[in-house]
């Protein structure tokens, strides 16, 4: 059998793609399912060699798969051979639209026992506050189901493993829940825990409402160099206050803040007042009263007015 190099692994419309870095333009799909609707592949993660053939597995979710004549929407998440693209474990979700597979992680040591584990993300549902379930990579079996706070914070839509940062031996872990209400509503939090333990080690909170902080969650490496590896958190635009899309990282050693890289811009902006009767055309501020072309999912709040903020400059 040819072993691929490198390369990158993406699923769409049931199948799972390894594209061979070594081979521009050449596609290898290993695998193809023919269920419908499950939404497979929402959710990939490199699992780290699971079952010791020398060669790396990967993890897939499905957070819109049916248990077969019962629980709709129950999801799933399968752990793949990639040697032989045979299914190592299927774990299943407990709650029905519980969107159980709406994030996935592997590759990390959570027990220490020298086989990487599997993580796993169950957001949703009526007054949810959501979980994360890490499994073991040996068995199959959970080794902590970590329980959100929040009701309906969405606790478990992201999820990724972070080098041992308490210093137990095992891997750790991050957890997302960006509609989580901290300071305002659905400003979003994050969490990391002992994988050993299954305490919480930090957590960090949005600012801003609507700024779903945790929409992503990743290990960023040692960034400050100080022999423990940090965290990064990703956050969507905001309208009150106005805070653009960013991303921030955290030390792993204390919790505090390091970096906070935005998107460099703001599309628009909703602010209170009467709109000025002649604004000045350089150092003012002109205001467009009007309709904005996104103004995102939310309904707009019924005190402000869509407009668009422009400042004139020399």
């Amino acid at each position: 059998m040819r072993r691929l190099s490198a390369g990158v692994l993406f699923a769409a419309a049931g199948f799972l793609v390894l594209t061979d870095s070594a081979a521009i333009g050449q596609t290898y799909v290993l695998w193809n399912f023919s269920s419908s609707g499950d939404h497979f592949g929402h959710s990939v993660a490199a699992a780290g060699d699971v079952d010791g053939d020398g060669v790396p597995d990967w993890i897939v979710g499905a957070p819109h798969a049916n248990v077969a004549g019962g629980t709709i929407r129950k999801g799933n998440a399968k752990v793949f051979s990639g040697a032989t693209g045979g299914i190592l474990f299927v774990f299943w979700g407990n709650l029905q639209g519980g969107r159980f597979g709406e994030a996935v992680a592997g590759g990390g040591d959570a027990n220490a026992d020298g086989v990487p584990d599997l993580a796993v993300g169950e957001p949703q549902g009526l007054a949810w506050p959501g979980t994360l379930t890490v499994f073991s990579g040996t068995n199959g079996a959970p080794i902590h189901v970590l329980p959100g706070i929040d009701a309906s914070g969405t606790f478990g839509a992201s999820c990724a493993f972070l080098e041992d940062i308490d210093g137990d031996g095992g891997a750790d872990v991050i957890v997302g829940a960006p509609l989580a209400d901290t300071v305002q509503g659905n400003d979003g939090e994050v969490y990391v825990f002992s994988g050993m333990t299954g305490s919480l080690i930090h957590n960090f909170g949005g600012t801003a409402l609507d700024q779903m902080f945790g929409l992503s969650v990743a290990d960023a490496g040692d960034v400050d160099g100080d022999g423990t590896h940090d965290v990064v958190v990703g956050s969507r635009w905001s309208l009150l206050p106005p805070v653009p899309s960013q991303a921030r990282v955290f030390s792993g050693a204390n919790g505090s803040p390091l970096w906070t890289f935005t998107a460099g811009y703001q599309s628009f902006v909703y602010v209170a007042g009467a709109v000025p009767a002649a604004p000045s055309l350089v150092g003012g501020l002109v205001r467009f009263q009007g309709y904005v072309v996104d103004p995102g999912p939310l309904p707009l709040p019924g005190a402000m007015t869509p407009r668009l903020d422009l400042r004139i400059v020399p």
